[in-house]
């Protein structure tokens, strides 16, 4: 693979900090939190006491579900 197509591939981080997570579900970063109170999401993996990261895996399920929901009352 050359340069160009790695440099220019988008790829999918693992873990995303609050505001990615937000922007990644297009939701402010309070809906994440709120999410988090609610049980919806599960809470993030902290490293150490000062940051907080989510699991792209996890907001790819709570996607999905929205999703499921909609087509469903579709």
């Amino acid at each position: 693979m050359s340069k160009e197509n790695i440099s220019t591939s988008r790829i999918k981080p693992r873990f995303m900090r609050a505001r990615q997570a937000a922007e990644y579900l297009s939701t402010s970063e309070s809906t994440i939190w709120r999410l988090v109170q609610r049980g919806e999401l599960p809470a993030p993996l902290k490293d150490g006491s000062r940051f907080s990261f989510f699991e792209t895996a996890w907001l790819d399920e709570y996607a999905d579900k929205l999703a499921s929901m909609r087509e469903g009352s579709a």
